[in-house]
């Protein structure tokens, strides 16, 4: 599958960046600013590669969005699939899908 015509979805000028607060995290429960610790250095690293680099986040946000919209093209297909199958009316399908920009609130 051609993974342009996903990108092409995206125009970079269209692409809609996730706003970034700086907040407080203090008040967080340990177990909650532990994770976020974690995930700090890679949004730390890409503001400066975005310094060094203006468009590097933007490209990113549009992979993301072009990443989404191919796996739930894929999911589509499995979902014909079924449907179009014996399996159909005793298949459960769980799908999970992490949220990232969430993360980029917590710098």
């Amino acid at each position: 599958m051609d993974s342009q015509k996903f990108f092409d979805l995206y125009p970079p000028d269209n692409v809609t960046m996730p706003e970034i607060l700086r907040v407080d995290i203090d008040d967080l429960p340990s177990g909650a600013t532990k994770l976020l610790s974690s995930k700090k250095w890679f949004f730390r690293e890409l503001i400066e590669i975005e310094a060094q680099s203006p468009g590097t986040w933007k490209e990113a946000v549009r992979a993301y969005q072009a990443s989404a919209t191919f796996a739930d093209a894929q999911v589509g297909r499995i979902l014909d699939a079924l449907d179009n199958s014996h399996y159909t009316n005793n298949t459960i399908m769980v799908l999970w899908w992490p949220a990232p920009q969430k993360l980029v609130q917590f710098l």
